[in-house]
């Protein structure tokens, strides 16, 4: 079913961290978070976020833990030639500590050398440019190619984001198929 991916980091003040698939145990905490850090447009409802996980093999939630507590989530699409990362949150409690980039490096770690595609807002915003700075500095090139995320919901419209690479070669000349993959395999989309 779902590959088991555990990776641990020792992580100061973080004792150990580890990603593990989402189970009963966390699954208040990890869909409050989800709830919480994605605005209703960038995200699916929850009831069918869980049901993807269960019946999805490429689509995958991950519990981010530090020592034994609940820390965050990270979810992603394994497509075999790149990985999508789709959301990925840290709890609030828990931010500006260094947890999110030792979380993403060991999940870039994690996967080896495969390329790890995902989506920002444009720097229009402090915020937008702080979030692009930090998934620069744990590794992530933009690619200069215009994109537009389909929406999540039928009456929402496409909105222009932009695309980052941890491999900015590959994703330059697999542009268009990776942005086929992902409308179709993610967003239901199949553009003509």
């Amino acid at each position: 079913m779902h590959s088991n991916i555990y990776i641990s980091l020792p992580a100061y003040p973080f004792r150990k961290m580890t990603f593990q698939p989402l189970s009963s145990l966390y699954i208040e905490q990890a869909k409050e978070l989800y709830l919480s850090a994605f605005p209703q447009e960038e995200r699916r409802p929850v009831d069918q976020w869980l049901h993807l996980h269960q019946v999805n093999t490429s689509f995958h939630i991950l519990v981010i833990k530090s020592g034994n507590a609940f820390s965050g989530i990270l979810t992603y699409w394994d497509f075999n030639e790149f990985i999508y990362i789709e959301h990925f949150a840290t709890d609030i409690a828990l931010r500006g500590r260094g947890l999110g980039q030792k979380a993403l490096c060991s999940f870039i770690k994690g996967v080896g050398n495969r390329p790890i595609i995902l989506e920002v807002e444009l720097p229009q915003t402090s915020l937008a440019k702080r979030r692009i700075g930090f998934y620069e500095r744990v590794g992530f090139s933009i690619i200069d190619k215009p994109y537009k995320q389909p929406p999540y919901l039928g009456q929402n419209g496409f909105f222009p984001l932009l695309i980052m690479s941890t491999d900015p070669l590959y994703a330059n000349e697999h542009y268009s198929q990776i942005i086929s993959i992902i409308y179709r395999e993610v967003y239901q989309v199949v553009i003509k």
